[in-house]
């Protein structure tokens, strides 16, 4: 199956984070007391053609604009080229 997003709209997939915790004076909170994050750092799949992003980008966006949308069962992310708020390099 091939998405194509069209209207400026971006598909995208999370980016696996490493986040680096612990050390001698770290405690653990379960997963339930950490507040969500507000930004999301993903990964560019395909973009409609009026935009500018390059698939294979990696961009941070605000993780409550994100829509996922469900195609013959699979699910897919999508979000406005509008709402990416950087690109991140190497």
């Amino acid at each position: 199956m091939i998405v194509i997003p069209t209207n400026k709209r971006i598909q995208v997939k999370l980016c696996e984070v490493e986040i680096k915790e612990g050390g001698p004076r770290a405690f653990i909170l379960p997963e339930t007391a950490k507040p969500p994050s507000e930004h999301l750092m993903v990964e560019v799949i395909s973009v409609a053609a009026e935009c500018q992003t390059v698939p294979g980008s990696k961009v941070v966006v605000p993780a409550h604009l994100l829509e996922t949308v469900n195609v013959e069962g699979k699910e897919i992310k999508l979000i406005s080229e509008n709402y990416v708020l950087c690109i991140v390099g190497e």
